[in-house]
């Protein structure tokens, strides 16, 4: 058995819970299941983590430091996947065209340039937390535009 994520998750649910038919119940899982998939876990590293009695299951002193190092690789676990969703979610955001209607006038060229001011400093004041600032043609706005300058058209 190679141990997963879901498997520190049944581990902390039963810490939490205090007992296999309380953490089954939260997992949505028979009570033999998690009761099997534990056993399994615990025989994975190294032997038993909890104390079993009447009352419940308590973490021994070896579950109590495999449950406080589970607690932080899901903790982990659960940041990594909200930022790189919401990294994709900016990504996609960031990738959509700016479209501008109007009519043509004196104050186009005026405006389209005051709007790629304006982007330009939006996506640099707004860095994403603990990711890398991209530099260059990717954050140019004018990209939508083909690479080409806005020009008045009569």
């Amino acid at each position: 058995m190679h141990l997963e994520f879901r498997h520190l998750r049944v581990l902390l649910t039963v810490a939490e819970a205090g007992s296999i038919r309380r953490a089954a119940a939260r997992l949505q899982l028979s009570q033999p299941a998690t009761s099997a998939q534990l056993k399994r876990t615990e025989h994975e590293l190294g032997g038993p983590l909890f104390i079993r009695s009447a009352d419940g299951v308590a973490p021994n002193e070896r579950g109590q430091y495999v449950l406080r190092c589970a607690r932080d690789l899901v903790v982990g676990f659960d940041r990594l996947r909200e930022y790189a969703r919401s990294a994709a979610e900016e990504d996609r955001q960031a990738a959509a065209p700016l479209r501008v209607g109007g009519t043509a006038g004196p104050l186009v060229p005026l405006l389209v340039s005051a709007l790629f001011e304006l982007v330009r400093r939006q996506r640099h004041h707004r860095p994403r937390a603990g990711r890398p600032r991209h530099h260059g043609a990717r954050d140019d706005p004018r990209r939508h535009l083909g690479h080409r300058q806005p020009a008045l058209q009569r």
